[in-house]
C-alpha cells in the first residue's frame, strides 16, 4: 500500500516538473526530451499502478488510487499514440 501511494506522489511530481518545463523552457527541444522522459517515466508508474489494482483487494481509498493510475494510464498510452503519430503536435496542444 505504501509503494503505491509513494509512486502516486511521484507520479504527481513529475507531472509538476513537466507542467513547468512547457511553461519555462522555450527551446522545442527542451520540451520534447522533458515530454518523453516524462512520459515513459509515467507509463511505467501508472502500468505498475494498474497491476496493483487486480493484485490488492478493494479497499476504499487504495481503489481510488488504483483508479486514477489505470485511467492515468490509458491517458498516456494516448499521448504516447499521438507523439509517435505527429511528433509536434504537443506544441499545438499546449498553445
Amino acid at each position: 500500500i505504501n509503494l503505491i501511494f509513494f509512486f502516486c506522489i511521484l507520479n504527481f511530481i513529475l507531472f509538476l516538473l513537466y507542467f513547468i518545463s512547457i511553461v519555462f523552457i522555450t527551446s522545442y527541444r527542451s520540451i520534447s526530451f522533458f515530454i518523453t522522459l516524462y512520459r515513459f517515466i509515467s507509463f511505467f508508474i501508472t502500468s505498475y499502478c494498474s497491476i496493483s489494482l487486480f493484485i490488492t483487494p478493494y479497499r476504499s481509498i487504495l481503489f481510488f488510487i488504483t483508479l486514477y493510475c489505470s485511467i492515468s494510464f490509458f491517458i498516456t498510452l494516448y499521448h504516447f499514440i499521438l507523439f509517435f503519430i505527429t511528433p509536434y503536435h504537443f506544441i499545438l496542444f499546449h498553445i
